[in-house]
């Protein structure tokens, strides 16, 4: 049975976590001013690179590419649409948190759902009402 006030607690935890990372994205934004796009760029894409060392030498190529398409994409993008663009792109990104979060939640209500419906099966040798 769920325990209502340690669902409160997560919920809330959760929430203190996304507000604190939200200022930090805001001071990092904030203080660096603008290079910080390119810092975000330049780290996740080395970022990508240290975590490619595993793949097969094809796919570590076909991820190269697509690391360097986005980055290039997103730098077209901010580049050319300025200022105006962070708030329509915070707003697609809202959505479609909210979005899979409500899926993800579905899928957890349902997963809890069949398991406290199947009850465990004991084999035939055990006899639950002898001790």
């Amino acid at each position: 049975m769920k325990n209502p006030k340690t669902d409160i607690k997560d919920q809330i935890l959760l929430l203190l976590c996304g507000l604190f990372c939200a200022f930090l994205a805001w001071a990092f934004f904030h203080y660096v001013g603008g290079p910080s796009l390119s810092i975000l760029f330049f780290v996740t894409f080395w970022g990508f690179v240290a975590s490619n060392h595993r793949l097969r030498r094809k796919d570590q190529i076909l991820l190269l590419l697509s690391g360097l398409l986005c980055v290039f994409l997103s730098w077209a993008f901010f580049r050319y649409v300025e200022e105006v663009s962070l708030s329509p792109l915070l707003i697609v990104v809202m959505w479609a948190l909210m979005a899979d979060n409500h899926l993800l939640r579905r899928q957890l209500k349902e997963m809890r759902a069949t398991k406290t419906a199947s009850a465990p099966i004991l084999p035939e040798s055990i006899d639950p009402a002898t001790p």
